[in-house]
């Protein structure tokens, strides 16, 4: 989810704006797209609209006509960035069956290719536990969202991704990143958003992609720092004798505690590749108090889990 009052910058541009629920987002070349189908089977293909903001975009029916984002004559997508950046845009499909997604390779106007360069997630919304209270003052009950878009879980997945069942009223919802690694060439490039219906193509929106001359910086600038839940991670991914399983610690002599050790590890190292400085702000040690009223703190088991963390290992 992106997260308020943030300012991401690259290349020396930055694009601000506020969406509708008065949040002020500052994005840099940061590209949203969304795409929505009509109430029930398309004749054609879905029908589609862009969004400059996944907040903002509508969860109905009706389109937004178009955005500097997306051209409504020709149906097509507008990407642009430098080497050494990651692009995002959002997608929203309706209609009905069980519908995939799947997005081309990239091809220059000189046949060079960029071959796995997307990664395709299905967003998922959470409800929310609470409001910080900076939040309650400034928005108005009615105007509070249900649920965000928060979670995304790769296309591939077993469980969450891709292929689905849609409908009417529970359209699929996707984050698409396009990676422009070094070394990449710039120029225009095509691709295409692949839609099936059980199996059968539906759609294929068109995707052009201008890389710039230029390479930007692996140090994008000043990171992010993000609570990681680590009893939800658990309750998420982990099960004990057919139930979720989310233990306060990690403690030496668990059933599971390589796949907990092993779900964290990798939710880790998954936040600090995009950029951001996780922490486990209810991850402690073991305190205990003894007859004497002495605490008694064990390190060990703490230690063992997050010492990487912090030397970087």
């Amino acid at each position: 989810m992106i997260p308020p009052f943030t300012e991401l910058r690259t290349g020396g541009r930055r694009l601000n704006w506020e969406s509708s629920s008065g949040h002020r987002w500052a994005l840099s070349m940061f590209v949203l797209c969304a795409l929505t189908g009509c109430l029930g089977p398309p004749k054609t293909g879905p029908d589609m609209f862009a969004s400059a903001d996944v907040f903002g975009a509508p969860r109905g029916a009706n389109p937004i006509s178009e955005t500097p984002l997306y051209d409504s004559s020709t149906q097509t997508i507008h990407l642009a960035g430098a080497v050494n950046e990651v692009l995002g845009f959002y997608l929203r499909v309706g209609g009905s069956g069980r519908l995939n997604v799947a997005v081309q390779d990239f091809v220059s106007d000189s046949n060079h290719r960029l071959a796995d360069n997307v990664d395709v997630f299905r967003i998922h919304h959470v409800q929310p536990p609470r409001f910080p209270g900076w939040y309650v003052k400034r928005m108005e009950p009615s105007r509070r969202p249900k649920t965000v878009p928060d979670v995304l879980v790769p296309a591939h997945a077993p469980r969450g991704g891709l292929p689905t069942e849609v409908g009417r009223s529970r359209p699929v919802e996707l984050w698409i990143d396009v990676r422009l690694p070094k070394g990449t060439p710039p120029g225009d490039y095509e691709s295409k958003v692949v839609v099936t219906a059980s199996g059968k193509a539906i759609s294929k929106l068109p995707i052009k992609l201008t890389i710039w001359p230029f390479v930007l910086p692996d140090n994008a600038g000043p990171e992010f720092v993000v609570d990681v839940d680590h009893e939800a991670l658990f309750a998420h991914h982990v099960m004990l004798d057919g139930r979720p399983y989310h233990p306060p610690r990690v403690l030496e002599g668990s059933p599971k505690r390589r796949e907990l050790a092993e779900t964290i590890t990798s939710t880790m190292r998954l936040l600090r590749e995009h950029g951001l400085s996780p922490h486990l702000p209810k991850l402690y040690p073991v305190a205990k108090i003894d007859a004497k009223q002495n605490m008694q703190v064990d390190w060990a088991d703490y230690d063992s889990l997050v010492s990487g963390f912090l030397d970087g290992s």
